[in-house]
């Protein structure tokens, strides 16, 4: 239907007609949101373009088109491109809207994004909590946008092995998206399984198996066998298996999550190679050392 509307609009009011390219922007969320983050760049790309030239570089149309490439580019794992993009686009929204303005927010959790998967856990903690506190300010503590600030803040904390601070931020965090969304929204099992995670770190592997099957369950209900956050989630679950000495059913969850990788995000995607890395690992310690070292060498 949005590839419909979108072909009958490039007929009637032409390629660059403002309706024409807002209609294409529509469609790269939804192809990003379907996990077909490829065709999403591509698109996003000439979206940016037009709106560019149609609007002016420093239009809101043109910010928001700057900030979905910056995020599709992160979930392909480009993570220097997206960090300059993200800078770029805050950078922007600031002078624009101000540095209060739900978008500048949202730009600055991005960017916080973008540095802690790259590593630079204390800058993007202390972007975090700025973001936290102002969305608070500006948007109440139960507004979706402050929930995933918080989701965000305890991700770095647990990567920094503060585990017991992340998981209270987590239960809290799950807690408030249960009420503000329901138990089966994509953002709420998010949540849960972040909170896994955080026990699984913790030792609490049976627990964390639990939370982590009910996760798998709930995302492939709402988003599909074959979403980037459902595959995700099936490898969260192996690694718990695998930490509990549940090789054989680890080793079967691992191969099936990696041929779904390559399927989706291709065989050189990071989380695809993370997933191959971790079947060597199972492999070895189960004794199949020439399967492993064959796997190794690809």
């Amino acid at each position: 239907m949005h590839r419909e509307a979108l072909v009958l609009k490039d007929k009637v009011l032409g390629a660059e007609h403002l309706s024409t390219v807002d209609s294409m922007e529509y469609l790269a969320l939804v192809l990003s949101k379907q996990g077909k983050y490829a065709e999403a760049e591509e698109m996003h790309r000439q979206t940016l373009k037009l709106y560019t030239k149609a609007c002016g570089a420093e239009h809101p149309s043109t910010l928001r088109s700057m900030n979905n490439l910056a995020l599709v580019l992160y979930h392909q794992g480009k993570f220097a491109e997206a960090e300059e993009m993200h800078r770029q686009t805050l950078k922007l929204y600031t002078k624009v809207r101000g540095a209060e303005h739900p978008s500048t927010l949202e730009s600055m959790n991005n960017l916080a994004l973008v540095l802690n998967i790259q590593g630079r856990h204390t800058e993007a903690e202390e972007m975090h909590r700025q973001t936290l506190q102002l969305k608070v300010k500006v948007r109440g503590a139960e507004h979706p946008s402050t929930l995933e600030s918080m989701n965000n803040l305890a991700l770095v904390l647990d990567i920094q092995g503060r585990y017991t601070e992340a998981e209270e931020m987590h239960r809290q965090t799950l807690q408030l998206k249960v009420k503000v969304h329901g138990a089966e929204h994509p953002s709420t099992v998010d949540s849960m399984n972040n909170l896994a995670l955080v026990l699984n770190n913790q030792g609490k592997s049976a627990e964390a198996e639990e939370m982590h099957r009910q996760t798998l369950k709930l995302y492939t209900k709402v988003l599909g066998a074959e979403h980037p956050w459902t595959l995700s989630s099936m490898n969260n679950l192996t690694l718990v298996l695998d930490n509990q000495g549940k090789y054989a059913e680890a080793e079967e969850m691992y191969r099936q999550t990696l041929q779904l990788k390559v399927k989706v995000l291709g065989a050189e995607h990071p989380s695809t190679l993370r997933s191959m890395n971790n079947l060597i690992t199972v492999l070895r310690r189960q004794g199949k050392h020439e399967e492993a070292e064959n796997m190794h060498l690809r």
